[in-house]
């Protein structure tokens, strides 16, 4: 059986809510802007910190999809800048 609860809030925390619910929602348009800009400017690579920012994670995440083989990337050699293409945000 699925109960539901009244949850009661004051102007302020109502206030706070939906103020948070707005920030929130800017934070995703503007990402989704910049990656569509970055299309449009011919970006082909992010780097792990960039992706990682980009998809609200830490970078450690974003190495470890690497290392699982999650999400592709280049690197020119041993201890080189990791670059992961732009066609792997849509794969996470």
């Amino acid at each position: 059986m699925i109960t539901q609860q009244l949850i009661i809030l004051t102007p302020a925390e109502a206030a706070a809510f939906i103020n948070n619910a707005i920030i929130e929602g800017f934070e995703r348009l503007k990402d989704s802007l910049r990656v569509e800009q970055d299309r449009n400017n011919a970006v082909k690579f992010y780097t792990v910190e960039e992706f990682a920012k980009i998809k609200k994670v830490h970078r450690e995440t974003v190495r470890n999809w690497i290392k699982e083989k999650t999400i592709a990337f280049e690197q020119n050699g041993k201890g080189c800048k990791i670059l992961i293409p732009i066609s792997e945000l849509e794969k996470i």
